[in-house]
């Protein structure tokens, strides 16, 4: 009931379109897993070569915040975490993120449905409702952007993240 709740209130959030170094959002989205990164004997290495977008701050927290967080719950017990974050111009009006870990990966059988409402895919040692992905997909689709994923099973997973520079705010628009 939490989880249905928590996706519906955002669901109703206005988008406020605003100026940002997307560079700014990533790493303070990265800042808050450093400690459990440190714990781990983990890093995140971030290359961002974007100029300022016009985006819904909120919401981009969002997407990284809950990303970063899978990346450190899913990790591999047998290696230490490496998380990469590599964004960069496709075309003229659009940017490319790629979220990269050397986890556990997802099985290909469930590299869809881990986006679908209460999914989860693999073991299921950690805590969870299985809205995360569903919830950043919805987001990032509201951003005008997509989500794709690549991921090899004890090699690790990729989030590709396509969002256009400036966000299109139509009338009735919300994440």
């Amino acid at each position: 009931i939490n989880a249905i709740l928590k996706l519906s209130r955002e669901g109703r959030r206005n988008l406020r379109a605003e100026t940002l170094s997307l560079e700014a959002v990533i790493a303070a989205s990265a800042e808050t897993i450093q400690h459990q990164l440190a714990e781990a004997d983990g890093s995140i290495t971030l290359s961002v070569n974007v100029p300022p977008i016009s985006q819904d701050r909120a919401s981009l927290e969002s997407v990284f915040g809950n990303l970063f967080d899978n990346a450190v719950k899913y990790r591999s017990r047998d290696r230490a975490i490496r998380i990469t974050v590599r964004a960069y111009v496709e075309s003229g009006d659009r940017i490319i993120v790629e979220v990269s870990d050397n986890g556990r990966g997802i099985a290909e059988q469930d590299q869809q449905r881990v986006f679908e409402l209460f999914r989860r895919a693999g073991s299921q040692e950690e805590p969870g409702e299985g809205i995360g992905l569903a919830r950043v997909r919805a987001v990032v689709r509201n951003l005008g952007g997509e989500i794709i994923l690549a991921s090899t099973i004890d090699v690790g997973t990729t989030f590709r993240i396509n969002l256009p520079l400036v966000l299109s705010l139509e009338e009735g628009a919300a994440a």
